[in-house]
């Protein structure tokens, strides 16, 4: 998703620096800006973006009368959101100053390594398990609208959702479970993880702490200037 985030920034900036811009106009500065999300810029304190670390955690929990159980993925490190495949479908401005961008992301494969942690509770009693996991998702496709309204600082973005999403295949490992749940999480997990990307829940779910991780830089008038560097706009 860092990727469909990446995608507003740069199209605030071509669009408030730029009256003209168009669809080439800005996939010319997404590939200007790509190896600047690669490498990171210290000079504004950027990250790298491959890999990413999301900066939240995923909970997962059950009751049955007096038997509780949570089950929490942490410190999610992404590889392969910057290798994406941007199709810009459609770009237009009205009179109030506003643009709506229609666009597409393909990527080929994303691979995340994560920790997990279990804990089981019964009758008050915790048991706690941990280990690794890993998962690569191959072929997901993202699809959305993003509109902006200039200048850049005032409240831009009005809005940004995601309208399709899937993905061909999810494969799951896990260490460090004993073998009844290693056997269960390895077969049926990556069905069920399918079919959880696949939705727009998810989307919606991972967009809050997106945004919000992404405009401190949006907010930033250097980066205006550093992304912008030897692009053509």
């Amino acid at each position: 998703m860092i990727v469909i985030k990446s995608l507003v920034v740069f199209a605030v900036l071509a669009l408030v620096h730029s009256d003209n811009a168009d669809e080439t106009t800005l996939l010319n500065v997404w590939k200007c800006i790509k190896p600047k999300l690669h490498a990171g810029i210290p000079e504004i304190d950027v990250p790298s973006y491959d890999p990413y670390l999301l900066p939240f955690n995923l909970t997962f929990g059950a009751e049955i009368i007096v038997f509780k159980r949570f089950f929490i993925v942490n410190h999610i490190l992404v590889y392969g959101l910057l290798d994406a495949d941007l199709q810009i479908k459609q770009l237009s401005k009205d009179t109030d100053n506003v643009a709506s961008l229609e666009w597409s992301v393909d990527l080929p494969s994303i691979f995340i390594d994560a920790f997990w942690d279990s804990i089981i509770n019964t009758n008050g009693t915790d048991i706690q398990t941990h280990g690794k996991m890993n998962m690569t998702l191959t072929d997901a496709h993202f699809e959305g609208i993003l509109n902006i309204e200039k200048p850049l600082f005032k409240g831009s973005i009005t809005e940004y959702k995601i309208t399709k999403n899937s993905v061909a295949d999810a494969v799951v490992g896990v260490s460090d479970m004993n073998e009844v749940l290693t056997f269960i999480f390895n077969r049926l997990f990556k069905y069920i993880w399918k079919f959880i990307i696949s939705s727009h829940v998810f989307a919606n779910v991972l967009q809050g702490p997106i945004e919000k991780t992404f405009q401190k830089y949006l907010d930033d008038p250097d980066l205006l200037k550093v992304l912008l560097d030897g692009c053509s706009v």
